[in-house]
């Protein structure tokens, strides 16, 4: 267990430029997780995959956007209708 002398201690040898480090690490961990969204689109247009961005809002808040309109049916599915007995009858 540390005393409060030796965190003291472990906070003065922390970088003075530790935000700009989480930050740059944040924007490698955005970048492959954008490209491994792109990857995994489906390429039927190719739409989707060129829709997907990342942007940062501020030091150390990132954003993944997906502009396509059929983004979030994609991500997050979608009901499958269940036909009835009833609906299925033709002419009826």
């Amino acid at each position: 267990m540390f005393g409060v002398e030796e965190c003291k201690q472990v906070f003065i040898e922390l970088p003075a430029n530790m935000e700009k480090e989480v930050d740059k690490a944040q924007n490698e961990f955005m970048s492959f997780v954008q490209k491994s969204a792109k990857l995994r689109a489906p390429r039927f247009s190719g739409q989707l995959a060129e829709s997907i961005t990342k942007a940062q809002l501020r030091i150390g808040k990132w954003q993944l956007t997906v502009e396509s309109p059929y983004g979030f049916f994609q991500e997050y599915g979608w009901n499958a209708r269940i036909l009835r007995s009833e609906e299925r009858r033709v002419g009826k």
